[in-house]
């Protein structure tokens, strides 16, 4: 089924013979497991390829319940919070990037979380959130003037929050012009 591309009946497969194979068959059920979690994350490229966001950032984000071990697993959380900004649903999207930067600090995709949280936290009017991860990108760039606009983008976001910001967007002012 999986190589004929029936994720979906293959995702079923490999479910029923997991549950068939002994506990002690440790290699077998790490391949199977492997394979399971592909159907799934499988399914979530049908689904974004034929337009179906929603759809396809359940099965993106199934592959962590299904398979949470599975080397898949943070390309298909990464995938289901990208998925997630396409379709304007910002909370899941600031759910997924906030776990993938927790489980997978050194991943090659963590570079680019604080950049999606960055817009993913604008949207929803997190202003402080939204800054420090700005702030963040202004920290880890090499480029001075990509840093210098990621700072100022900080700035003005505390400078829009709370009033405890205030004493947050003057410090970000400071290091803007330093």
């Amino acid at each position: 089924a999986f190589e004929a591309g029936n994720f979906a009946s293959a995702e079923a497969r490999y479910a029923a013979l997991f549950a068939l194979l002994p506990h002690d068959a440790s290699g077998a059920r790490t391949d199977i497991t492997e394979r399971h979690a592909a159907s799934i994350y499988k399914q979530g490229e049908a689904a974004r390829k034929d337009g179906s966001l929603g759809d396809a950032a359940r099965h993106f984000a199934r592959v962590a319940d299904v398979a949470p071990a599975s080397t898949v697993r943070a390309n298909a959380q990464f995938d289901a919070a990208a998925t997630m900004i396409a379709a304007k649903d910002w909370a899941g999207a600031a759910r997924q990037l906030e776990d993938f930067r927790a489980r997978f600090p050194n991943h090659a995709l963590a570079a680019d979380v604080p950049a999606r949280l960055a817009v993913v936290y604008t949207e929803q009017a997190r202003w402080a959130d939204a800054a420090a991860e700005f702030e963040r990108l202004a920290q880890s760039t090499n480029d001075s003037a990509a840093a210098a606009d990621a700072q100022w983008h900080a700035s003005q976001l505390y400078e829009k929050g709370q009033p405890t910001s205030k004493a947050a967007a003057s410090s970000a002012y400071e290091r803007f012009v330093a």
